[in-house]
């Protein structure tokens, strides 16, 4: 049957969060280097409590412990347990999804918490869309962890779930699988033999099995039974020579990577330069179309002024390579948006902050009209901006930023966060 197959919330078009539509564009740019990982994918202790779920939903529904239909409820639960066990057990905080009410429920019910997949016991608001499933279900069958449908885990990760991890469960096994199959409640002490167990298999430290295991699959997406490096796994090789892991991405990132790709990668070095290339122009698309959203009632002229005197008569990194990326762009956000998004790129180019923002409200619209909806903003009969959805007035970065301006992941920071945890 039919088991965790949602898409990651995170990776679909948020109309209210995305007016010029940029996200599936970056996206599927990203793609060509980042195989697998997502926006929020990026801790590998959370990949082994997705993995946990999976193993003992499908134990139970085989066993006959618990209904096919109940198989989601397993795996609530078991991310439930591994939370508690992960935060009361080895002090972990931002790492847990929904981190807020176990510290809540924890002050609440002392050492004696709920496992419940009622209210009583969801750790977030929809734990099915907000947690694990909703979350990591599509980065797990992109690596190969799990079957396209259906229940369990793919052969490789569940003969390393039973090598790694059941087998160091021991006699608690029969007490997991009660506390599982029904709601209840799990005292967090090390002599409740649940809890005990999902402690020790938990740590932040990883063990050497670990490390090479999510280092194949996760981090390097190599699902294949080759020698083959995937492009994936030499950027991350890359990324380990290059820059500091426990930083955030940063275009200096792409840029030295670019540079060392050059080198002994044309093919790798040829993805990253177009990603800088796209990002060079995006970013401060989004920035200024942000901007417009809160100069209600000025004139795109009174703004231009404005904007020209902050970042000068020219954008940094902007590159006549740019009509090379625009087939690509328009398989992805169709002839409408492009061509919208050509003529930003066309004024931008030409120092016109003007014809820049009349393009971002024709880039706006050409969005909205394929999503049913309003524009955000449009010019008013008097050429006054009407702006119906305000910006979240982030501040327009400063000129001195502007060179080393970078908004999208392309899910680079992913892969940069995974390696930095699997290198610890």
């Amino acid at each position: 049957m039919p088991f965790l197959t949602l898409e990651d919330p995170n990776a679909r078009l948020k109309g209210s969060r995305d007016p010029l539509g940029i996200q599936p564009v970056w996206a599927a740019f990203g793609r060509h280097i980042v195989k697998n990982l997502t926006t929020q994918s990026t801790s590998v202790r959370n990949f082994t409590t997705f993995l946990l779920g999976r193993y003992f939903a499908d134990e139970l529904v085989e066993t006959e412990k618990v209904a096919p239909e109940q198989a989601l409820d397993v795996f609530l639960r078991t991310e439930q347990i591994a939370a508690y066990a992960r935060h009361v057990g080895h002090n972990v905080e931002g790492a847990i999804r929904g981190i807020e009410r176990v510290r809540q429920k924890c002050d609440e019910f002392r050492s004696r918490v709920p496992i419940d997949t009622g209210r009583k016991g969801l750790i977030l608001s929809d734990q099915k869309i907000y947690g694990l499933l909703g979350l990591y279900s599509v980065p797990a069958k992109r690596s190969g962890l799990i079957p396209e449908s259906g229940r369990g885990l793919a052969d490789p990760a569940r003969e390393f779930v039973e090598r790694e991890y059941m087998s160091r469960i021991g006699d608690a096994h029969g007490a997991i699988v009660r506390a599982l199959s029904r709601n209840g409640t799990l005292e967090t002490r090390d002599s409740n033999k649940v809890y005990a167990a999902f402690k020790q298999i938990l740590p932040p430290r990883l063990t050497a099995a670990e490390r090479a295991f999510y280092g194949r699959y996760v981090r390097d997406a190599a699902v294949e039974d080759d020698d083959q490096q995937t492009i994936q796994s030499r950027a991350r090789a890359l990324m380990e020579q290059n820059l500091d892991l426990n930083e955030p991405f940063l275009r200096e990132d792409i840029v030295a990577l670019t540079r060392q790709a050059e080198r002994s990668d044309p093919e790798l070095a040829e993805r990253l330069t177009r990603i800088a290339q796209l990002e060079a122009l995006i970013a401060p698309a989004i920035y200024l179309f942000d901007h417009v959203l809160t100069q209600r009632e000025r004139t795109p002229q009174h703004v231009a002024k404005y904007v020209r005197k902050l970042w000068g008569a020219r954008l940094p990194n902007m590159t006549s390579e740019f009509p090379t990326l625009v087939a690509e762009i328009r398989s992805v956000a169709g002839p409408e948006v492009t061509a919208q998004l050509v003529e930003f790129q066309r004024a931008i180019s030409a120092r016109d902050y003007k014809a820049s923002i009349d393009a971002l409200f024709g880039w706006n619209k050409a969005v909205m009209t394929g999503r049913k909806a309003a524009p955000w903003a449009s010019l008013s009969d008097q050429g006054k901006i009407d702006v119906r959805f305000r910006g979240s007035e982030w501040g327009m970065p400063e000129r001195s930023q502007l060179p080393t301006l970078w908004h999208n992941g392309y899910f680079l920071d992913s892969l940069k966060v995974i390696t930095a945890e699997l290198a610890a």
